[in-house]
């Protein structure tokens, strides 16, 4: 807090909000498409977690009127994280599945999936690359 008071509070609040969504009751609930799980992986991977890290880590500043745009710029990246994840845990998780009787395993490793949100993303930052209306922290 002494460092960066600004940025921590941010950090902290956006770790206050990553506990509050990990603790809810969505692990058990059944996704039939990837698009219906992809934005619950998001929030279970850290994404606020991550969001406070880097934005104290960088010392950036994202004005509030930004913080919506920053949201739905950044949504490709986690995405990305979250599909990434799945590279290690699929084994564990299926192992839990058969141990608690679920019908099935909550792990969505899609390599074509993984490969359009990367190129939405890497076409995202080109377009706003040079948009001068936005923040720098942005």
């Amino acid at each position: 807090m002494a460092l960066d008071h600004e940025r921590a509070i941010t950090t902290a609040k956006s770790w206050a909000k990553f506990v509050q969504n990990v603790s809810g009751d969505e692990h058990h609930k059944r996704f039939h498409t990837l698009d219906e799980y992809l934005p619950y992986r998001v929030l279970d991977c850290g994404q606020m977690c991550r969001h406070g890290m880097v934005t104290f880590d960088m010392g950036l500043i994202i004005p509030e009127e930004e913080i919506s745009l920053c949201h739905d710029l950044m949504e490709p990246a986690w995405q990305v994280m979250a599909l990434q994840n799945y590279l290690f845990p699929y084994n564990k998780e299926e192992q839990d599945a058969w141990k608690y009787s679920q019908p099935d395993v909550v792990n969505a490793l899609c390599r074509k999936k993984r490969e359009e949100v990367v190129a939405k993303y890497l076409a995202m930052v080109e377009r706003t690359r040079s948009d001068e209306s936005l923040s720098l922290g942005l």
